[in-house]
């Protein structure tokens, strides 16, 4: 008799076939309905076997890949309590092949922050933090985002370590990075750029 698959090793398993079954990803793929219907003991069984594989580091996050899918790869990402990514984009700043990013939070919580197109200053090279529209992620929640929704960041709010599971199509080196900024306004009423500093 053999033994019972565990929980990575049916997902690999089931997100393998959802992109050899379709190469045109969107928010409708395959892929995220691997991850959506994982149900809350599978998405808690998936945390206790892939957690020993993180890295933790105060007051940052990392991200550990796990697959190399060829087409896709799926990282882990341990977050710290009160850390953020900076506010990136999902095509590849070396290439600048566009990728797509479904997200499954494994434990705690995280808040994603998306800035549309609109939000990027005339810099191109920052977002107007003000912009921001903010989703409360908990454990179990799944989101998608790729350039086309606009450009996000993540961040781990609470007192408490987060994990959270990511899918990207295709993978990417580096992608492209802003700025959050807080336009202010002088006494002509003329906006000038106050900057947050580094992340």
């Amino acid at each position: 008799m053999s033994e019972p698959q565990s929980e990575w090793a049916r997902l690999s398993r089931r997100l393998k076939l959802a992109f050899l079954r379709s190469s045109l990803v969107t928010s409708e793929h395959p892929a995220g309905t691997c991850l959506a219907e994982l149900t809350t003991c599978e998405h808690a069984m998936l945390r206790d076997e892939l957690f020993s594989l993180g890295q933790w580091k105060a007051n940052q996050y990392t991200r550990t890949l796990l697959l190399d899918g060829g087409s896709f790869n799926v990282m882990l990402l341990c977050w710290a309590p009160g850390c953020a990514s900076p506010v990136h984009g999902h095509s590849c700043a070396e290439t600048m092949i566009p990728s797509n990013c479904f997200l499954m939070v494994l434990e705690g919580s995280l808040v994603e922050t998306i800035y549309t197109n609109d939000a990027i200053l005339s810099d191109g090279k920052s977002v107007d933090a003000r912009a921001g529209k903010h989703t409360a992620l908990h454990a179990g929640a799944v989101a998608y985002i790729n350039d086309n929704i606009g450009l996000h960041k993540v961040e781990n709010q609470s007192k408490a370590r987060a994990v959270s599971l990511h899918v990207y199509a295709p993978g990417w080196r580096r992608p492209p990075m802003f700025d959050e900024i807080f336009p202010e306004v002088d006494a002509e009423g003329a906006e000038f750029d106050c900057g947050w500093g580094d992340f």
